[in-house]
């Protein structure tokens, strides 16, 4: 009588377990492909990256005409008094590129959330910039 190959440690067949009790699927490393970029994700990146850069390039002339009292944000407010709007605009690079890497995670690990997550990135700096032009670009006085 002949047993069945279950892939237990007595099998000697397809999948058995050697003496560690490790089988062979797990004895073997699969090396994981990285997606390529898309054509989307390209385009959502700059889209995020255009969003972001109108916010700052945006912020600078507003904080020249209005003041950087007027900013909201005091991490942002803290770095200007510090060191101009190079510590604003390095501050901005830096959540700039952790976005940017988060939405490629998002890309890769769950595409189907990629857009909404990219629409969110896109309205904050749109957001951010709009409120540079109404309260400082457009102010008055």
């Amino acid at each position: 009588m002949q047993a069945g190959h279950d892939g237990g440690p007595r099998d000697d067949g397809l999948g058995a377990a050697d003496a560690s009790g490790v089988g062979p699927t797990f004895a073997r490393t699969v090396q994981a492909q990285p997606r390529s970029i898309t054509n989307r994700s390209v385009v959502l990146f700059a889209a995020v990256a255009f969003a972001q850069l109108l916010d700052l390039l945006t912020f600078v002339p507003a904080v020249a005409k209005v003041g950087i009292e007027a900013e909201s944000n005091p991490l942002a407010r803290s770095l200007y008094m510090a060191g101009g709007p190079l510590g604003p605009a390095l501050l901005k690079a830096a959540a700039v590129t952790v976005m940017l890497l988060v939405l490629l995670r998002v890309e890769r690990r769950f595409p189907s959330f990629a857009v909404p997550s990219a629409a969110l990135l896109v309205g904050i700096g749109l957001l951010g910039a709009g409120s540079n032009l109404l309260f400082g670009l457009l102010r008055q006085g």
